[in-house]
């Protein structure tokens, strides 16, 4: 009987430990080197945006109207032949439009290009305010290249503010824009309106 009841209490030791530690455990595959792990923050004086600390960014200058950041991966990809083809850049800029009639003439552009597929479109947020957003790709032009981009865009006091995601020469299969989505994600979340 004692050794029955020494196996029973072990028994439950053991279970209530395996219970306890259930979900601690991580994974230890290697990240996506891809995917930032560590951002740095980009200030224009009209807005914020977190980056991957490894891109490349520039700022355009020249026109105290308009606020341009230009950023793009500084880690290579399976794909090096792409990787100066992949960037993210926020324009912010006086507009004499609303967000309506901005989206209006962006889904015009996009109309009139002939080989544009729009994948998705409709409202979305942006800093907390109301946004449009499209998804389009593009098949054609000299090369038989292709492009793939995402655009998000908000009116905000007489400025717009808008980001676009864009791959070129992705040759049909769209691959370095799934790869670097995440990051282009976690960099819209992070923008900022000051």
């Amino acid at each position: 009987m004692k050794r029955f009841t020494k196996w029973i209490v072990i028994a439950a030791v053991a279970l209530s430990i395996v219970v306890s530690t259930a979900g601690c455990t991580s994974n230890t595959a290697n990240p996506s080197p891809y995917v930032a792990q560590n951002m740095a923050k980009y200030d224009s004086g009209n807005f914020t945006i977190n980056y991957p600390s490894t891109w490349n960014y520039t700022k355009a200058t020249g026109n105290p109207s308009r606020d341009e950041f230009y950023a793009y991966p500084g880690v290579k990809t399976e794909y090096p032949e792409h990787d100066k083809d992949v960037y993210v850049r926020v324009y912010s800029f006086l507009v004499n439009e609303t967000l309506s009639s901005f989206t209006a003439n962006r889904v015009s552009t996009y109309t009139d290009l002939g080989d544009v597929k729009q994948i998705e479109d409709g409202n979305a947020t942006l800093a907390g305010n109301p946004a449009s957003k499209i998804v389009w790709k593009y098949i054609g032009g000299v090369n038989q290249g292709a492009r793939k981009a995402m655009e998000i865009w908000t009116v905000k006091e007489g400025r717009i503010y808008w980001i676009t995601y864009n791959t070129m020469n992705d040759y049909k299969d769209f691959r370095p824009y799934d790869i670097y989505a995440d990051n282009t994600q976690k960099m819209i979340d992070s923008f900022k309106i000051k």
